[in-house]
């Protein structure tokens, strides 16, 4: 079935990061969710009110934000079609970053209200009645709310949505919440104790975890994490096809909304290559990896001597010094000035964010590590770390 809608929904699979295709997409999946969500509050509001269960109530309440927050997502598509303009020159792809941030403010507040009316529940004079019916419609909309989950989840991948990401976190959320509220359900049946109010606890816990790591993963992206690996391989798998780039280094890669990135990166080539070719061949570089990824890539040139046999004994050395500090730094921009008393190595070495070392006591031992070669090697080194 979900395969089915999906089919209905998602067309020209070929052309998904078009931003036409994307908003359709969005919408036609937020529409769904609207009407699947109307409908489980209107039963579990119905059974919350008959069987007097809190929890149920909590649940059937949680649905009609969950509806809100399809609109939410709805609007956020459209606004996020809008084509860049004078005063957004990138697009307006963010504003699904918003509506993520909003609904994960949602499902907080949600929780929270749930939290402090199952509390309150607790010592309480009302009891749950227990109804097989209820039992059952529960336990269908847990299944629905599960199958929500897998559909946000399929659809929001297929179009890199990270509001249907996180609206499929929420309904995940739900189906283990409206779980629980049929075990409090059916625990009511054969005791006097206020397990409803407990379990509504556990339910309100669960939904607040779920709204801290939608936040957090929305504001993660909002401060700039690093970007997809595969991204980053194929931009450096592209690159690289070129026979003219011999290395790429310092590669960012800012994200504008799904499909919408801006990048640059450094590509070494040889010193002895007539530049115009190179600047030729790096402008179909960069062309090629715009229409094939969506990256507006800028591509800086580092020319490299790599026919000196000497650069290339003195950079291997360099190489085998800086990987005894740290197996994964790397070296890139490899030259050397000779003098008539000393030799300056200037280089740049990529160390990972991890590292416990601070950047003095790697110069130290990187420098002590290749005057063990020769007394008459200057290291010139600057650190980095990865933006990738």
């Amino acid at each position: 079935m979900t395969n089915f809608i999906i089919k209905k929904i998602v067309k020209n699979t070929d052309k998904l990061k078009e931003q036409s295709v994307r908003t359709r997409c969005g919408t036609a999946a937020s529409a769904i969710g609207i009407v699947c969500n109307v409908a489980l509050f209107a039963v579990k509001m119905l059974v919350g009110v008959l069987c007097g269960s809190i929890s149920a109530v909590a649940d059937a309440v949680n649905n009609l934000f969950d509806g809100a927050s399809c609109i939410i997502n709805i609007l956020a598509f459209k606004l996020a079609g809008k084509p860049a303009d004078k005063e957004h020159p990138f697009g307006h792809g963010r504003y699904e970053l918003i509506s993520a941030m909003v609904i994960a403010f949602l499902i907080l507040l949600i929780g929270f209200e749930f939290f402090k009316a199952s509390f309150q529940r607790i010592f309480s004079d009302e009891t749950t009645v227990f109804s097989w019916i209820g039992a059952v419609v529960l336990a269908l909309s847990a299944l629905a709310k599960l199958w929500m989950a897998v559909f946000f989840k399929k659809i929001g991948n297929m179009i890199s949505s990270d509001s249907l990401c996180a609206t499929s976190v929420d309904s995940l959320s739900d189906a283990c919440v409206t779980a629980v509220t049929l075990v409090g359900f059916i625990v009511a049946r054969f005791t006097t104790l206020p397990v409803d109010g407990f379990v509504g606890i556990a339910i309100s816990l669960f939904i607040l975890y779920s709204g801290i790591k939608v936040t957090r993963d929305v504001i993660n992206q909002l401060l700039g994490e690093k970007p997809d690996k595969e991204l980053v391989a194929s931009v450096t798998e592209m690159l690289m096809q070129y026979d003219v780039v011999l290395g790429a280094h310092d590669l960012i890669i800012h994200s504008y909304g799904p499909g919408k990135y801006i990048a640059s990166v450094h590509a070494e080539v040889p010193q002895s290559e007539d530049f115009v070719m190179v600047h030729d061949v790096i402008d179909c570089a960069e062309r090629e990896i715009m229409e094939k990824l969506g990256v507006f890539l800028t591509v800086h040139i580092d020319p490299i001597d790599n026919e000196s046999e000497k650069v290339q004994e003195l950079r291997e050395m360099t190489e085998n010094a800086v990987k005894q500090i740290d197996i994964q730094a790397t070296i890139h921009d490899f030259r050397i000035v000779s003098g008539p008393s000393h030799t300056n190595l200037i280089f740049d070495v990529v160390v990972p964010w991890d590292t416990k070392k601070s950047d003095d006591e790697i110069k130290n031992e990187l420098e002590k590590r290749i005057k063990a070669n020769g007394e008459s090697y200057y290291v010139v080194a600057t650190l980095e770390r990865s933006y990738v």
